[in-house]
């Protein structure tokens, strides 16, 4: 049975879907975006100020580097780990998982005989 893509996004349309999944695909996304600007950031600046880019022939020091280390890589894994910690400490919530039953499969909580949970 050929279903179209319509179909079957309707299909799907009834059922609700879990908001950890959106909060994971979310933080997901920022965490790549942010990836992929560093990973620009570093690349672009090394290459644009690498060694005798401009023909020049010296290189002019930055806190003891060579300028295109400084700018190009230093800079930006700082940066980077600055993002990542205040991203992980501020932007990533804490969701609780619970399975189908309702319940939180990963709760420390133990069955007592006095809520019927147990038998003796």
């Amino acid at each position: 049975m050929n279903e179209s893509p319509s179909d079957h996004s309707a299909s799907l349309s009834g059922t609700q879907i879990d908001p950890v999944y959106h909060h994971a695909r979310r933080e997901a996304a920022v965490i790549l975006i942010a990836w992929a600007v560093f990973l620009i950031w570093t690349i672009g600046v090394s290459y644009m100020m690498s060694y005798d880019q401009a023909g020049k022939g010296t290189n002019e020091i930055t806190f003891g580097f060579p300028n295109w280390v400084f700018w190009g890589v230093i800079l930006p894994w700082c940066a980077a780990t600055i993002f990542s910690v205040v991203y992980a400490l501020k932007g990533i919530k804490d969701d609780a998982l619970v399975d189908e039953t309702g319940e939180n499969p990963g709760s420390s909580e133990k069955p007592d005989a006095t809520n019927g949970n147990e038998t003796q």
